[in-house]
């Protein structure tokens, strides 16, 4: 789920070595937010996929109708999902893209192997930090919330043959060295001292979360028309009347939660 530590999650996974990285698009990153100071380590390849899967609306609650017949609608995107999964396949390699838990029944019969991880968060926290971030309604967020918890259900069943590791984020900013350590055996890594201080250094909080967050929300008030037009070259190649709306409506309110987040 969105908003629930995920990106900490992958930032501590590429610390320590997994390959999180993009492939042949020659893409970077989704970058650093003032919401995700330390970055969001999502491989734009997989969350345009993703977006198209869920009828180029993968920004919103109108989408969810289309989200529930994701495995007959996305039967399309087949070729696509090999393609994608053959160009970044690497002896150890992931990706992180929250949107996947709606999709990942059109990637699940070509993944090698495949080992998952689970990030929980309180609804209570994963409403106040959608909140800041999202142009929904709280019953909105909280219609968004249940359809994620009833996926990631069915998901408990349907991956059982794979091995899973759950990580809750409240643990992992509690107490990070053993939430690592877990994640560090769950995968069989024999990281060095020097990968292993950089994961720890993806685990934020307190006044150096806060710290980090005015820096990278100057960072993004200075480059705010930049930000426009790469979301701009991103979005609208998906749903260009859906998303150009969206990118739209979002764009006077970013500026305005970057400001707000500089106080």
């Amino acid at each position: 789920m969105h908003r629930s530590g995920t990106s900490a999650v992958a930032g501590i996974l590429h610390a320590l070595g997994v390959n999180m990285g993009t492939t042949t698009e020659g893409e970077r990153w989704v970058g650093r937010h003032w919401s995700n100071p330390t970055g969001h380590f999502e491989n734009p390849a997989f969350l345009s996929l993703n977006q198209r899967i869920l009828g180029g609306d993968a920004t919103g609650i109108r989408g969810m109708p289309k989200w529930e017949d994701v495995l007959t609608r996305g039967a399309q995107f087949l070729p696509d999902v090999q393609r994608l999964l053959d160009a970044s396949e690497s002896e150890l390699w992931g990706w992180k893209d929250p949107w996947s838990v709606l999709t990942i029944d059109l990637y699940l019969p070509m993944l090698k192997d495949p080992y998952f991880i689970i990030v929980h968060r309180a609804r209570s926290e994963i409403l106040a930090s959608l909140r800041k971030r999202a142009s929904q309604t709280d019953e909105e967020i909280g219609q968004l919330i249940d359809l994620y918890d009833r996926k990631l259900a069915e998901l408990a069943e349907t991956l059982k043959p794979h091995p899973i590791l759950n990580i809750n984020y409240r643990d992992l900013t509690a107490r990070p060295g053993p939430e690592v350590q877990r994640l560090i055996e769950f995968i069989g890594m024999r990281p060095t001292g020097e990968q292993l201080e950089r994961a720890l250094g993806m685990v934020l909080q307190g006044p150096e979360l806060r710290r980090q967050s005015r820096r990278m929300a100057l960072t993004g008030v200075l480059e705010f028309p930049r930000w426009v037009g790469w979301i701009l070259k991103r979005d609208l190649g998906t749903n260009p009347a859906v998303v150009g709306s969206d990118v739209v409506n979002a764009i006077p309110k970013e500026l305005f939660q970057s400001l707000r987040a500089l106080l």
